[in-house]
């Protein structure tokens, strides 16, 4: 499954914003993550 997410810092502050993804499969517990357009899973 896909999820399309969008952030938009308007405290108008310059400054870059980290977010960071993080989830597990519940049936499994398989761990995976999203960065930058990246993304992962560990076992």
């Amino acid at each position: 499954m896909t999820m399309t997410l969008e952030f938009r810092n308007n405290s108008g502050c310059g400054d870059r914003m980290d977010v960071y993804d993080i989830g597990a499969q519940l049936s499994t517990g398989r761990q995976g993550w999203a960065e930058a357009g990246l993304a992962g899973a560990s076992a």
